[in-house]
């Protein structure tokens, strides 16, 4: 995504660094600080939904949408869906820690319930 737009550079840097969860919260507040006249423009809808990708991806969150994406399996047993969903909330978790919180030493765990 290319802009060149310094109002847009500002609303992507916002929204790209809200925390997980505050993304659609963030965007409403900045919608209720932008001038109507200029919301068609600066929140256009496919800015926003490549900013929401944007953040997905960066927050993880895109990992957590794959899984509960695909409903369950063919024979209808959702329990084999909700493994494989807690399996790669593990992994997630664990790539996640082992990257921002190592240390010689040190191994952080976390455990789903």
């Amino acid at each position: 995504m290319t802009n060149n737009n310094p109002d847009q550079i500002a609303i992507k840097d916002i929204l790209t660094s809200s925390p997980p969860g505050q993304f659609d919260q963030i965007l409403t507040s900045l919608r209720s600080m932008i001038h109507k006249s200029k919301e068609a423009e600066l929140l256009n809808p496919d800015f926003i939904t490549a900013l929401r990708s944007d953040w997905e991806e960066s927050s993880g969150r895109s990992i957590l949408a794959a899984a509960t994406d695909g409903g369950s399996n063919s024979d209808g047993d959702a329990a084999e869906c909700t493994d494989e969903f807690v399996q790669l909330l593990t992994k997630s978790m664990d790539d996640y820690l082992a990257r921002h919180f190592s240390s010689a030493g040190v191994q952080a765990g976390q455990k789903i319930v």
